[in-house]
């Protein structure tokens, strides 16, 4: 009896946690996007000239990129916890399996730096990813890459973000942990 009742829970907590993924900014169209106070974040899948996309042909390129944009008239700092947490995860729509991330590890250059992103008041930053490895097309600093994807074969995808961070003005401290920005995509022949 005893297997029965863990596989009863185990079901019923997978369940409860597909069901909270279905409550996050998912997008059919070519970006997801929120905003708190004092940051609107995008999520966007690029082609290859940087329009974004939610169709691509089987092995090209894919460029994932969240944009980080500064709503107020003071520099904030973040201090991104996502970064760590597989950004741009890559998986099938029709199962859990994931098919990879476009990057490798964040911060991968040695420095004594603190580990934040730092927007001056009214800019904005793009954190860009490409699915394969190209000279011309890098990943934005603090992501890296040390190799190439392998080609996503043909089907319908998700990839995702879960926003996790706080954000420093000159007078507060802002915790965000929730959201998840999902772009749903297809790899077409």
């Amino acid at each position: 009896m005893k297997p029965y009742v863990y596989l009863f829970t185990f079901l019923l907590v997978f369940t409860s946690c597909l069901k909270d993924n279905e409550q996050s900014n998912v997008s059919t169209q070519n970006c997801a996007n929120t905003s708190f106070d004092e940051l609107a974040v995008d999520f966007c899948l690029l082609s290859i000239d940087s329009v974004p996309a939610t169709s691509f042909r089987q092995g090209e390129n894919i460029i994932f990129a969240l944009t980080l944009h500064n709503l107020t008239s003071d520099q904030l700092t973040i201090k991104p916890a996502f970064l760590h947490n597989h950004p741009f995860a890559v998986r099938s729509q029709n199962d859990i399996f994931g098919i990879g991330t476009p990057i490798t590890g964040v911060w991968c250059q040695f420095s004594l730096n603190p580990q934040e992103l730092v927007l001056a008041k009214g800019t904005s930053i793009t954190l860009r990813a490409p699915w394969f490895w190209d000279d011309e097309i890098t990943p934005t600093y603090p992501l890296c890459k040390a190799d190439s994807n392998p080609v996503i074969p043909p089907g319908n995808y998700i990839s995702m973000v879960d926003l996790d961070f706080s954000i420093e003005n000159n007078a507060s401290t802002n915790i965000i942990d929730g959201p998840q920005l999902t772009v749903l995509f297809a790899v077409e022949n």
